[in-house]
Protein backbone atom coordinates (compact mmCIF):
# COMPACT_ATOMS: atom_id res chain seq x y z
CA UNK A 1 0.00 0.00 0.00
CA UNK A 2 2.63 2.55 0.26
CA UNK A 3 4.43 1.71 -2.43
CA UNK A 4 1.13 3.04 -4.70
CA UNK A 5 1.48 6.20 -2.46
CA UNK A 6 5.46 6.71 -3.15
CA UNK A 7 4.67 5.62 -7.11
CA UNK A 8 1.50 8.84 -6.82
CA UNK A 9 3.45 11.09 -5.30
CA UNK A 10 6.28 10.48 -7.77
CA UNK A 11 3.89 10.79 -10.84
CA UNK A 12 2.64 14.30 -9.06
CA UNK A 13 5.27 15.63 -8.66
CA UNK A 14 7.03 14.66 -11.78
CA UNK A 15 3.78 16.09 -13.44
CA UNK A 16 3.88 19.34 -11.86
CA UNK A 17 7.70 20.08 -12.78
CA UNK A 18 7.54 18.71 -16.19
CA UNK A 19 5.41 22.10 -17.35
CA UNK A 20 7.85 24.19 -15.24
CA UNK A 21 10.37 26.07 -17.61
CA UNK A 22 13.91 25.27 -15.79
CA UNK A 23 15.97 27.29 -17.78
CA UNK A 24 15.98 30.57 -16.70
CA UNK A 25 16.64 31.76 -20.79
CA UNK A 26 13.56 30.58 -21.68
CA UNK A 27 12.69 27.93 -24.04
CA UNK A 28 15.02 27.41 -26.94
CA UNK A 29 13.65 28.84 -30.43
CA UNK A 30 14.74 29.49 -33.63
CA UNK A 31 16.51 32.24 -34.75
CA UNK A 32 15.10 35.63 -34.43
CA UNK A 33 17.07 38.94 -35.29
CA UNK A 34 17.52 41.33 -32.39
CA UNK A 35 16.47 44.39 -34.13
CA UNK A 36 18.91 46.45 -31.93
CA UNK A 37 20.58 47.90 -34.97
CA UNK A 38 17.33 49.15 -35.85
CA UNK A 39 16.08 50.27 -32.97
CA UNK A 40 19.13 52.18 -32.60
CA UNK A 41 19.03 54.05 -36.32
CA UNK A 42 15.59 55.03 -34.97
CA UNK A 43 16.35 56.74 -32.20
CA UNK A 44 19.86 58.34 -33.42
CA UNK A 45 17.33 59.86 -36.38
CA UNK A 46 14.92 60.86 -33.78
CA UNK A 47 17.18 62.51 -31.92
CA UNK A 48 18.79 64.38 -34.56
CA UNK A 49 15.27 65.66 -35.74
CA UNK A 50 14.66 67.19 -31.59
CA UNK A 51 15.89 69.95 -31.13
CA UNK A 52 13.49 71.85 -29.37
CA UNK A 53 12.52 71.18 -25.60
CA UNK A 54 14.37 68.14 -25.03
CA UNK A 55 17.98 67.63 -22.97
CA UNK A 56 20.00 64.64 -22.63
CA UNK A 57 21.24 64.28 -18.80
CA UNK A 58 23.99 62.21 -17.60
CA UNK A 59 24.76 61.12 -13.67
CA UNK A 60 28.24 63.15 -14.91
CA UNK A 61 26.74 66.13 -15.70
CA UNK A 62 24.98 67.27 -18.95
CA UNK A 63 25.69 65.87 -22.35
CA UNK A 64 25.89 66.77 -25.76
CA UNK A 65 23.48 64.77 -27.96
CA UNK A 66 26.48 63.89 -30.55
CA UNK A 67 28.16 61.90 -27.53
CA UNK A 68 25.20 60.09 -27.21
CA UNK A 69 24.37 59.19 -30.72
CA UNK A 70 28.10 58.36 -30.73
CA UNK A 71 27.55 55.87 -28.01
CA UNK A 72 24.28 54.46 -29.54
CA UNK A 73 26.17 54.15 -32.90
CA UNK A 74 28.54 52.20 -31.52
CA UNK A 75 25.66 49.85 -29.60
CA UNK A 76 24.05 49.93 -33.26
CA UNK A 77 27.12 47.80 -34.20
CA UNK A 78 27.14 45.40 -31.65
CA UNK A 79 23.02 44.44 -32.64
CA UNK A 80 24.36 42.66 -35.86
CA UNK A 81 23.87 39.10 -34.79
CA UNK A 82 24.35 36.18 -37.25
CA UNK A 83 22.47 33.13 -36.80
CA UNK A 84 25.50 31.05 -36.33
CA UNK A 85 27.11 32.67 -33.65
CA UNK A 86 24.10 32.62 -31.29
CA UNK A 87 21.39 30.55 -29.88
CA UNK A 88 18.10 31.73 -29.28
CA UNK A 89 15.62 31.88 -26.48
CA UNK A 90 12.04 33.00 -25.59
CA UNK A 91 10.14 33.50 -22.52
CA UNK A 92 6.98 34.88 -21.80
CA UNK A 93 5.98 36.42 -18.03
CA UNK A 94 2.52 37.62 -17.58
CA UNK A 95 2.76 40.56 -20.57
CA UNK A 96 6.54 40.69 -20.82
CA UNK A 97 8.29 39.11 -23.40
CA UNK A 98 12.21 38.12 -23.34
CA UNK A 99 13.82 37.02 -26.01
CA UNK A 100 17.71 36.29 -25.07
CA UNK A 101 20.49 35.67 -27.50
CA UNK A 102 23.47 34.01 -26.17
CA UNK A 103 27.01 33.50 -28.31
CA UNK A 104 28.05 30.51 -29.03
CA UNK A 105 31.88 31.33 -29.45
CA UNK A 106 33.81 32.36 -26.64
CA UNK A 107 35.75 34.54 -28.72
CA UNK A 108 33.03 36.75 -29.82
CA UNK A 109 32.54 40.83 -28.19
CA UNK A 110 29.21 40.65 -27.32
CA UNK A 111 28.11 37.23 -25.21
CA UNK A 112 24.55 38.28 -24.45
CA UNK A 113 21.75 40.42 -26.05
CA UNK A 114 18.42 40.61 -23.39
CA UNK A 115 15.62 42.16 -25.27
CA UNK A 116 12.03 42.49 -23.07
CA UNK A 117 9.30 44.12 -24.95
CA UNK A 118 6.16 45.25 -22.84
CA UNK A 119 2.93 46.72 -24.33
CA UNK A 120 0.32 48.45 -22.45
CA UNK A 121 -2.90 50.82 -23.06
CA UNK A 122 -2.56 53.76 -20.92
CA UNK A 123 -5.38 56.60 -20.82
CA UNK A 124 -6.28 55.37 -24.41
CA UNK A 125 -2.74 55.61 -25.66
CA UNK A 126 -1.16 51.92 -26.74
CA UNK A 127 2.37 52.50 -25.23
CA UNK A 128 5.26 50.10 -26.15
CA UNK A 129 8.61 49.58 -23.80
CA UNK A 130 11.43 48.04 -25.17
CA UNK A 131 14.85 47.46 -22.96
CA UNK A 132 17.48 46.11 -24.76
CA UNK A 133 20.43 44.55 -22.38
CA UNK A 134 24.23 44.05 -23.88
CA UNK A 135 26.68 42.44 -22.24
CA UNK A 136 30.63 42.43 -23.98
CA UNK A 137 33.59 41.22 -23.14
CA UNK A 138 34.87 44.88 -24.27
CA UNK A 139 34.78 47.98 -21.45
CA UNK A 140 31.92 49.33 -21.07
CA UNK A 141 31.28 45.34 -20.03
CA UNK A 142 26.98 46.49 -20.14
CA UNK A 143 24.91 48.48 -22.09
CA UNK A 144 21.52 48.85 -21.37
CA UNK A 145 18.56 51.25 -23.68
CA UNK A 146 15.48 51.61 -23.11
CA UNK A 147 13.01 53.24 -26.10
CA UNK A 148 9.67 54.12 -26.33
CA UNK A 149 6.90 52.67 -29.28
CA UNK A 150 10.58 51.94 -31.33
CA UNK A 151 11.71 55.34 -31.68
CA UNK A 152 11.88 57.75 -28.57
CA UNK A 153 14.87 57.18 -26.35
CA UNK A 154 14.61 57.44 -22.64
CA UNK A 155 17.64 56.40 -21.53
CA UNK A 156 21.00 54.63 -22.24
CA UNK A 157 23.47 53.08 -19.24
CA UNK A 158 26.74 52.47 -19.76
CA UNK A 159 28.38 50.12 -17.36
CA UNK A 160 27.46 52.83 -14.49
CA UNK A 161 26.60 55.85 -16.48
CA UNK A 162 23.45 56.79 -17.42
CA UNK A 163 22.25 58.80 -20.16
CA UNK A 164 18.64 60.00 -19.61
CA UNK A 165 16.38 62.41 -21.79
CA UNK A 166 14.17 65.10 -20.35
CA UNK A 167 11.83 66.38 -22.51
CA UNK A 168 9.21 69.60 -22.40
CA UNK A 169 6.44 67.01 -23.86
CA UNK A 170 5.90 63.88 -22.60
CA UNK A 171 3.41 61.18 -24.22
CA UNK A 172 0.37 60.69 -21.51
CA UNK A 173 0.87 57.10 -19.33
CA UNK A 174 4.71 56.69 -20.57
CA UNK A 175 5.81 57.13 -16.88
CA UNK A 176 2.72 54.46 -15.73
CA UNK A 177 3.89 51.97 -18.58
CA UNK A 178 7.82 52.12 -17.45
CA UNK A 179 6.45 51.78 -14.00
CA UNK A 180 4.54 48.92 -15.20
CA UNK A 181 7.24 47.34 -17.30
CA UNK A 182 10.08 47.29 -14.06
CA UNK A 183 7.38 46.01 -11.61
CA UNK A 184 6.27 43.08 -14.04
CA UNK A 185 10.28 42.93 -14.49
CA UNK A 186 10.83 42.07 -11.03
CA UNK A 187 8.12 39.90 -10.28
CA UNK A 188 8.92 37.50 -13.33
CA UNK A 189 12.91 37.42 -12.07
Amino acid sequence: MTTRYLIIFFLLVASCNSGRDTNSLGKPTSFEAPELSVACSKVIKTLRNEFHGVAIISTAGNIEKDSLISHLNRLKSYGVVENSGFETFVKRCNNLRFVTWKSNNREQIITRIEKVTYKTDVSGNTIKVTDFDVYSTNKPNHFALRIINDYQFEYLILDHEKYTRVSESVLVGVDEAMAGLDATRNACK
